[in-house]
Protein backbone atom coordinates (compact mmCIF):
# COMPACT_ATOMS: atom_id res chain seq x y z
CA UNK A 1 0.00 0.00 0.00
CA UNK A 2 2.83 2.40 0.88
CA UNK A 3 4.48 1.70 -2.48
CA UNK A 4 1.29 2.65 -4.33
CA UNK A 5 1.02 5.92 -2.40
CA UNK A 6 4.68 6.74 -3.14
CA UNK A 7 4.14 5.90 -6.81
CA UNK A 8 1.06 8.14 -7.02
CA UNK A 9 2.86 11.01 -5.27
CA UNK A 10 5.86 10.53 -7.56
CA UNK A 11 3.55 10.63 -10.60
CA UNK A 12 1.93 13.89 -9.44
CA UNK A 13 5.31 15.47 -8.74
CA UNK A 14 6.55 14.44 -12.20
CA UNK A 15 3.44 15.91 -13.83
CA UNK A 16 3.84 19.09 -11.77
CA UNK A 17 7.46 19.50 -12.84
CA UNK A 18 6.50 18.96 -16.49
CA UNK A 19 3.77 21.62 -16.25
CA UNK A 20 6.19 24.08 -14.65
CA UNK A 21 8.78 23.45 -17.38
CA UNK A 22 6.21 24.01 -20.12
CA UNK A 23 5.03 27.21 -18.42
CA UNK A 24 8.63 28.47 -18.11
CA UNK A 25 9.41 27.70 -21.74
CA UNK A 26 6.32 29.64 -22.86
CA UNK A 27 7.39 32.59 -20.69
CA UNK A 28 10.91 32.47 -22.16
CA UNK A 29 9.54 32.42 -25.72
CA UNK A 30 7.41 35.49 -24.98
CA UNK A 31 10.38 37.23 -23.36
CA UNK A 32 12.64 36.48 -26.34
CA UNK A 33 9.95 37.72 -28.74
CA UNK A 34 9.65 40.99 -26.78
CA UNK A 35 13.44 41.37 -26.79
CA UNK A 36 13.59 40.81 -30.56
CA UNK A 37 10.80 43.32 -31.18
CA UNK A 38 12.52 45.87 -28.95
CA UNK A 39 15.83 45.35 -30.75
CA UNK A 40 14.15 45.74 -34.14
CA UNK A 41 12.45 48.96 -33.00
CA UNK A 42 15.73 50.37 -31.73
CA UNK A 43 17.46 49.46 -34.98
CA UNK A 44 14.71 51.09 -37.03
CA UNK A 45 14.80 54.21 -34.84
CA UNK A 46 18.58 54.41 -35.25
CA UNK A 47 18.27 54.13 -39.03
CA UNK A 48 15.57 56.80 -39.06
CA UNK A 49 17.74 59.11 -36.95
CA UNK A 50 20.70 58.64 -39.32
CA UNK A 51 18.52 59.36 -42.35
CA UNK A 52 17.03 62.49 -40.81
CA UNK A 53 20.47 63.67 -39.70
CA UNK A 54 21.85 63.25 -43.23
CA UNK A 55 18.92 65.08 -44.80
CA UNK A 56 19.16 67.90 -42.24
CA UNK A 57 22.92 68.25 -42.64
CA UNK A 58 22.67 68.45 -46.44
CA UNK A 59 19.31 70.22 -46.69
CA UNK A 60 20.71 72.99 -48.88
CA UNK A 61 21.97 70.39 -51.37
CA UNK A 62 18.99 68.03 -51.13
CA UNK A 63 18.56 68.21 -54.90
CA UNK A 64 21.80 66.22 -55.19
CA UNK A 65 20.48 63.25 -53.22
CA UNK A 66 19.51 61.35 -56.42
CA UNK A 67 23.12 61.76 -57.56
CA UNK A 68 24.26 60.35 -54.22
CA UNK A 69 22.19 57.26 -54.93
CA UNK A 70 23.70 56.96 -58.40
CA UNK A 71 27.20 57.35 -56.93
CA UNK A 72 26.48 54.65 -54.35
CA UNK A 73 25.19 52.28 -57.04
CA UNK A 74 28.12 53.02 -59.35
CA UNK A 75 31.05 52.70 -56.91
CA UNK A 76 30.45 52.98 -53.20
CA UNK A 77 34.16 52.51 -52.39
CA UNK A 78 35.37 55.51 -54.40
CA UNK A 79 36.27 58.60 -52.36
CA UNK A 80 34.13 61.23 -54.07
CA UNK A 81 35.30 64.84 -53.85
CA UNK A 82 31.90 66.06 -52.69
CA UNK A 83 31.55 65.19 -49.01
CA UNK A 84 27.83 64.57 -49.37
CA UNK A 85 28.42 61.77 -51.88
CA UNK A 86 30.93 59.80 -49.86
CA UNK A 87 28.93 60.27 -46.65
CA UNK A 88 25.92 58.78 -48.45
CA UNK A 89 28.05 55.90 -49.71
CA UNK A 90 29.25 55.18 -46.15
CA UNK A 91 25.68 54.66 -44.93
CA UNK A 92 24.17 51.20 -44.83
CA UNK A 93 21.68 50.45 -47.65
CA UNK A 94 18.71 50.54 -45.23
CA UNK A 95 19.54 54.14 -44.30
CA UNK A 96 20.17 55.07 -47.94
CA UNK A 97 16.75 53.72 -48.86
CA UNK A 98 15.14 55.64 -45.99
CA UNK A 99 16.76 58.85 -47.21
CA UNK A 100 15.40 58.26 -50.70
CA UNK A 101 11.99 57.43 -49.25
CA UNK A 102 11.87 60.60 -47.11
CA UNK A 103 12.85 62.66 -50.15
CA UNK A 104 10.10 60.94 -52.20
CA UNK A 105 12.67 59.37 -54.51
CA UNK A 106 12.00 55.71 -53.88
Amino acid sequence: MAEIICSVISLFVTIGIAVIQIWQSIRMEKFERRQDERDERRHAEGNKAQAIEFISRHYADRGLIPLCAVAAMHNDLFHYSRKMYWEFCCLVPEVQNLILKYCCLD
